[in-house]
């Protein structure tokens, strides 16, 4: 239910089910747990179907397109360097929905480094290496994703760097 939850953008569930639980070790739990098979289909509300495709819960949560809901996972302790099974971070899961989701891909990056305010957060993120040895930006290049490609090489503190005036 709870990953029903997230992959239909449903905040008011989550949030619910976060404020019931008071064991920190339970909460981290259900924040950074990854589901076992990324390619779930199951029957949402109003007989609706939800497909998963990832496994990181961020993940999900991200492909609901819900900022709101992306944006309080983020701010309630959720692990923005955990790996899933094919060493996929975030990021990469980000790129992986850029093939068919360029918009809102973009927008949840956005999102991600909305929440990552050190240069040294965003640099640690975005130069993790998946099972295929790539990081995100290399992954993005590899699939010919010029959109997210783009946006990921032109973020300040990781690939783009200003010059500060002394």
């Amino acid at each position: 239910a709870f990953h029903t939850a997230l992959a239909e953008g449903n905040l008011e569930f989550v949030t619910n089910l976060l404020d019931e639980v008071e064991e920190e070790e339970l909460k981290d739990f259900i924040l950074n747990t990854p589901i076992a098979d990324e390619t779930l289909i199951i029957e949402g509300r109003k007989g609706w179907t939800v497909s998963i495709f990832f496994e990181l819960p961020l993940a999900i949560a991200a492909s609901s397109s819900s900022t709101d809901l992306f944006n309080f996972y983020m701010q309630n302790g959720c692990d923005v360097y955990l790996q899933d099974s094919k060493g996929n971070t975030i990021v990469h899961n980000l790129v992986q929905l850029s093939h068919n989701y360029p918009d809102i891909a973009i927008n949840m990056y956005d999102c991600l480094l909305s929440n990552l305010h050190k240069h040294s957060d965003r640099k640690k993120l975005l130069t993790i290496k998946n099972g295929s040895k790539m990081t995100a930006l290399e992954m993005a290049a590899d699939l010919c994703l010029p959109e997210m490609f783009l946006r990921l090489v032109n973020t300040d503190g990781a690939y783009r760097f200003y010059i500060r005036s002394i």
